[in-house]
């Protein structure tokens, strides 16, 4: 399956065809290289303002915006970093909306989470869908919960290199200077904080309360928080592809 966020992103035809065929008028190679990115965009969307219908109001943004500019694009980076560029400059940068215009912190979704009633499994004979399925669909949720804690610039980062794969090298291209805004300086969380966080991201990622990839989790997103007695998880920047 294509993903433009791994490293070297292979595409039949390439995406500099299709532009230079688009800027020459071809509407069909213009239809393709849209349609080529536009679930990509719609999966950061998705992850910035969490409704579904705006998250498709923010891709139709985007879009435009990258065809009306398609014609000042010269080829001095690729069309890649120049697409994504444009899609984390617009999500950084738009109105609030949806569930993102009210303000949670991780305390307010550790709460949340001890409000819900702790249920055995449906009897899978009573369910439409397979359970491994209604499971991970509450690890998704719980997931985005969670990123409802962080701020756009951090969302952004988790999202690129978390969710969607992207390596060092390709983050670096899409958010320039962005990385190092989310993890230098601030201020150091309280423990309760520190014991929230700790907790969300275990339920949120169904993972061991003491398992060496929650341990990562956490020190992950206390670094994007800016908290100055974490060590980031490796290199600034650095994301492992997955």
């Amino acid at each position: 399956m294509f993903n433009p966020f791994a490293e070297a992103a292979e595409a039949d035809p390439p995406d500099s065809e299709l532009v230079a065929e688009a800027q020459h008028g071809n509407r069909v190679a213009l239809e393709k290289l849209v349609l080529r990115h536009q679930a990509w965009v719609y999966n950061i969307a998705v992850r910035m303002v969490f409704q579904p219908h705006d998250a498709e109001e923010v891709t139709q943004e985007v879009l435009v915006k990258v065809i009306t500019r398609l014609g000042t694009f010269k080829g001095r980076s690729s069309f890649r970093t120049w697409l994504y560029r444009i899609a984390a400059n617009h999500v950084l940068n738009m109105k609030r909306r949806g569930a993102e215009a009210r303000a949670t912190s991780f305390a307010d979704y550790g709460a949340a989470i001890d409000r819900t009633p702790d249920l055995d499994l449906p009897d899978p004979s009573t369910v439409p869908v397979d359970l491994p399925v209604l499971v991970e669909e509450a690890k998704n949720g719980c997931t985005m919960g969670m990123l409802l804690g962080l701020d756009r610039r951090q969302r952004l980062i988790f999202t690129l290199g978390e969710i969607l794969g992207a390596s060092d090298a390709v983050g670096g291209e899409v958010l320039l200077g962005l990385a190092a805004a989310a993890g230098v300086g601030g201020k150091a969380l309280p423990a309760r904080d520190r014991a929230d966080v700790q907790r969300c991201l275990m339920i949120a990622s169904g993972f061991a309360p003491n398992s060496e990839v929650a341990s990562v989790l956490l020190a992950t997103c206390l670094w994007l928080r800016g908290d100055p007695a974490v060590e980031p998880p490796g290199p600034p920047g650095r994301w492992e592809q997955r």
